[in-house]
């Protein structure tokens, strides 16, 4: 379930923070003597996924390791030989196998249906269990320039959803970035996601249409674990938040939104629509009343044009209490 507030002010950790943290988890944990060759990330589908997840190098030596509460694992890989691919089984024997992949050691990798989606198309459209099961015939295969670009493409077609989280989809890296499986950002996607690899669609809790993926969109501008850029000519916006007339923190969503996504005065506002309705709708009943968008100027050199939209809504929460809910976004040109 979403959680109203935590999904507002909850940021994620810079790239730099994160990559700090990951290099000394790297180190303090390591098993034998020497430099250390580790393999760690989240395996989740949803909540963190109970079961085991396996790991083999592209010799056919696999290895094997129980899957913590909390989703996190950890191999250590000395001595194997890279790329390696990932394998999660659950203990219920229900959901489904979800694989990932990975170019060397000492780099982040997560399973989640993300990456099992982003190795299915990688795979030509084809059960990545059969890489697996084929690995040291198969790896070559598999073009880590390649992945990066199905990645960028799964992240554009969630483009509303991943600027809903405040996530950036032209550099947002769900393979190498570590999360919480606690409801909050990407893990609060895959909670609510569940994708049919055979027919290519993206259904999400809240939204009434399927998402059709889309291999043809353009990428034009995506750096998959990079670090964001302004590009000029593309917007920044922002998203603040009143409930009951009280403030919460301003979230940056993207500083590379593309002009396409930008509502215009009496024009297409869906996009704002969507992602209040897509991770808001399970605190209560939503009845939006009002959605406006006006252009304010700053007669600065040269002047500064910003894009606001307003939406009014009412929410009825679950104990049958009214919220007056006011979500501002504000669209800014980078000059």
């Amino acid at each position: 379930m979403f959680n109203l507030f935590s999904r507002v002010i909850n940021r994620p950790l810079t790239k730099g923070l994160s990559v700090i943290l990951v290099a000394l988890a790297l180190v303090s944990c390591s098993d034998t003597d020497g430099a250390p060759e580790d393999v760690v990330g989240m395996a989740a589908n949803g909540a963190a996924t109970a079961g085991t997840v396996y790991l083999m190098d592209s010799e056919g030596t696999e290895m094997t390791k129980p899957i913590n509460v909390d989703g996190y694992f950890r191999f250590d890989a000395r001595g194997m030989v890279a790329p390696f691919i990932l394998k999660t089984v659950a203990d219920n024997g229900v959901d489904p196998d979800l694989y990932s992949y990975v170019e060397e050691p000492n780099i982040v990798v997560n399973v989640t249906p993300l990456t099992n989606f982003t190795m299915y198309m990688a795979n030509g459209g084809s059960d990545p269990g059969l890489l697996y099961d084929n690995w040291v015939s198969s790896f070559g295969t598999i073009d880590a320039l390649a992945v990066k670009d199905i990645q960028a493409k799964i992240n554009l077609n969630l483009s509303t959803q991943f600027f809903g989280l405040g996530l950036d989809p032209l550099t947002y890296d769900f393979f190498a970035t570590l999360f919480s499986t606690n409801g909050t950002s990407i893990d609060g996607l895959l909670d609510a996601m569940t994708i049919d690899l055979p027919a290519g669609t993206i259904n999400i809790a809240g939204i009434a249409s399927t998402i059709i993926f889309d291999p043809n969109v353009d990428i034009t501008g995506s750096d998959i674990g990079g670090d964001a850029v302004e590009e000029i000519g593309a917007y920044s916006v922002n998203m603040d938040i009143l409930i009951d007339d009280v403030a919460y923190d301003s979230l940056l969503l993207a500083i590379n939104m593309p002009a396409a996504y930008v509502p215009v005065p009496n024009g297409n506002t869906q996009i704002v629509e969507d992602m209040f309705i897509t991770f808001y709708n399970s605190v209560g009943d939503i009845v939006i009343n009002s959605v406006t968008t006006t252009i304010e100027v700053d007669t600065s050199v040269p002047p500064i044009e910003t894009t606001v939209t307003e939406l009014d809504a009412t929410i009825t929460t679950a104990d049958a209490v009214d919220l007056q809910y006011v979500i501002t976004y504000s669209y800014e040109e980078n000059l």
